[in-house]
């Protein structure tokens, strides 16, 4: 018993080390190319939507290399599967219907927690996340935009951490362990403070999705949901 204990915290350590390294991959991508890109393309340029979306693009590709691809090479145990990532087969109708639902319920839990944070005056529930694109003044911008924020954005995030990250800590970690390493990191990732806690809970939601269905494809389809509302939001208020 003891010796089982112990090797659960052994294993929780590792798991947060490997959560580290996830968060160091994911900023060294982003500084890397964001500022090589200024460097070679120039604060105005960079800003533009076209040039925009290749930096973001760029950046994720950059990601998934450090995060995925480089730990394979270190230690076997840091060897995923394709299933174990969780994109075996196809998207099924379960994975659409259990999606929605995610969706539905991230809405209505951080909604209230959002709320209730509110009341007690902790967090600034208007306060808003940027997101990198402004002033976009045509179609052909606010397009870029949106395939960055509602679809490479979801692909990418939900590759690298319900995919790779929760698949790998699940190998020897519980469900709760697993899912609070997860999303906490991934709320640490997002700013301000209503927008981590919202993402946090998104992250909740998605893990659990990838228990009940095995993989990460209902994750996708909410996350891409949960993207593609928030930008109609942000156009709609003029705000992109």
């Amino acid at each position: 018993m003891k010796k089982s204990k112990k090797e659960g915290i052994k294993n929780f350590i590792k798991g947060l080390g490997l959560a580290a390294y996830v968060f160091l991959a994911w900023q060294i991508s982003q500084y890397a190319i964001g500022y090589l890109a200024i460097f070679i393309l120039g604060r105005a340029n960079y800003n533009k939507p076209f040039w925009f979306t290749i930096v973001g693009i760029l950046t994720y590709l950059l990601a998934i290399f450090l995060i995925i691809f480089i730990p394979k090479h270190i230690s076997k145990k840091l060897k995923a599967t394709r299933e174990e990532i969780g994109l075996s087969g196809l998207p099924t109708f379960t994975d659409i219907g259990i999606s929605i639902l995610g969706y539905i319920s991230t809405i209505l839990i951080a909604g209230t927690v959002i709320l209730i944070l509110e009341k007690l005056h902790l967090v600034d529930a208007a306060a808003q996340q940027d997101i990198g694109f402004n002033n976009i003044s045509n179609g052909t911008g606010r397009a870029l935009a949106y395939i960055l924020i509602a679809v490479i954005a979801p692909l990418a995030e939900e590759i690298i951490f319900r995919g790779y990250l929760y698949g790998t800590l699940r190998k020897n970690l519980s469900i709760i362990p697993s899912i609070i390493i997860v999303s906490v990191l991934f709320g640490a990732l997002h700013s301000p403070l209503n927008v981590s806690i919202d993402i946090a809970i998104l992250s909740t939601i998605l893990c659990l999705e990838r228990e009940i269905t095995g993989t990460i494809h209902a994750g996708i389809i909410t996350h891409i949901l949960q993207n593609s509302i928030a930008f109609i939001i942000l156009v709609i208020r003029g705000i992109i």
